[in-house]
């Protein structure tokens, strides 16, 4: 039961952190209903099986994965505020970060192409374009500032 409440809660978390906020008055909004149990059981597949990491996913692969259909988990996604593509996107640039960052600590340069790899995306040109669009920069500048602080720690 406690381990089910701190899934939950967990689940709240990762959705808030990516934007995602229950609608008042959707068919997912605040009830516990058929879509929001459907989005909890996606999203807890995507985090855990780390499956967004996938270059080959789609709704309808996952919609088999948690029991649905594709309109369902559709819907799901769509009434939480972000579309599947939107949320999945979300995912692969946070992972791309993460890489980036750890890249970074080694003391490596970040070759961008295997970042791309890395996050699950399957061309540059996506990776560039998700990126920019979340994170106001591209990959390449992200690097920049972050390659730039970096060596600033060391000099302290």
């Amino acid at each position: 039961m406690k381990q089910r409440r701190e899934t939950r809660n967990s689940l709240c978390s990762i959705l808030y952190l990516f934007g995602i906020y229950l609608k008042p008055g959707s068919p997912s909004g605040g009830n516990p209903g058929k879509y929001s149990a459907i989005l909890s059981k996606a999203i807890s597949i995507l985090e855990e099986e780390r499956s967004f990491l996938k270059d080959d996913l789609t709704i309808t692969k996952l919609s088999r994965v948690t029991g649905t259909n594709r309109t369902y988990l559709s819907k799901a996604f769509n009434d939480s505020g972000t579309s599947f593509t939107e949320y999945i996107n979300k995912l692969r640039v946070r992972e791309a970060k993460r890489a980036i960052d750890r890249i970074i600590k080694t003391g490596n340069r970040p070759v961008i192409s295997d970042i791309s790899e890395i996050s699950g995306f399957g061309s540059l040109r996506a990776l560039n374009r998700c990126f920019k669009k979340a994170e106001g920069v591209t990959p390449a500048m992200y690097i920049k500032i972050e390659m730039a602080k970096f060596r600033r720690s060391l000099q302290v």
